[in-house]
């Protein structure tokens, strides 16, 4: 982008340096001139120092190039600290948040695929605690059934409905086989791993990991076989519940023990 409060002398020298010793040919555009690109021809976008900020309409169409067309963004100078306000999204509710708490990371770029396998769930044995009571559980004798994880997202625990979680992750002993990391145990230790809710005269079933994963680890078909044939079998609640009663049932367990005894 160039004039328009772009300064000169700096889009002048990426202009040499690209056009001249790069034999480059660049496209220049004036940077309040930005209605009717076709921006389907451009991969980057090159905003140099002086005043680069960009009105509201144009803003959002770069945005758009951007996070949907792929597009890159060169910002420099002023222009840099205008582009990582408007799009990088560091607002002043987020650094106020964010004041006071631990200082900002800077790894090495080659460290990155070491540091993100160390918490990726690649394909691990894990616990979980089926309630063999519900239709989903029919056919089991043992509420311990063991599950293939090879996601680290969790489900959120339902609220309002005590009888949801048909299957729940341990809050100990979580991995049978396989590795995670302490970070991933903790996150998925105590989340649902199977949730059934009524949506109206029908049911939304939900699984957290592949009950069928390539055909080799039979225990949780079965759960999925009976979310098929079964599902018209789950009753809704009608009671009312206080939050205590909705909480897990390993959490009511501990909260009891401590209850002191009545004489």
């Amino acid at each position: 982008l160039i004039e328009d409060g772009i300064s000169s002398y700096d889009a002048g020298e990426i202009w040499h340096l690209l056009d001249f010793q790069m034999e480059m040919p660049v496209t220049l555009r004036r940077k309040d001139n930005l209605g009717g690109l076709d921006w389907s021809r451009y991969t980057h976008l090159v905003i140099v120092g002086g005043n680069g900020r960009l009105d509201d309409s144009a803003t959002k169409r770069v945005k758009q190039w951007i996070r949907e067309e792929g597009g890159t963004l060169i910002a420099t100078r002023q222009s840099a600290l205008w582009a990582q306000d408007t799009f990088l999204g560091d607002d002043d509710e987020e650094e106020d948040e964010t004041e006071g708490g631990p200082e900002p990371k800077r790894l090495d770029y080659a460290e990155m695929q070491i540091r993100d396998a160390e918490h990726l769930v690649g394909g691990t044995l894990v616990a979980t605690d089926l309630d063999i009571t519900h239709p989903l559980g029919f056919g089991y004798a043992d509420r311990l059934l063991p599950v293939h994880r090879n996601m680290s997202e969790t489900l959120d625990w339902p609220k309002d409905n005590p009888y949801a979680v048909v299957s729940a992750y341990p809050e100990e002993d979580l991995v049978l086989s396989g590795y995670s990391s302490d970070r991933r145990v903790r996150e998925i230790s105590g989340s649902p791993a199977v949730i059934s809710e009524p949506m109206g005269r029908g049911q939304v079933i939900l699984i957290a990991d592949d009950p069928a994963f390539r055909g080799g680890l039979v225990g949780p078909n079965k759960l999925f076989l009976n979310s098929i044939f079964l599902s018209s079998m789950i009753s809704s609640p009608f009671g009312e519940y206080t939050p205590d009663e909705t909480k897990p049932a390993e959490t009511e367990e501990q909260e009891e023990d401590e209850e002191p005894e009545t004489p």
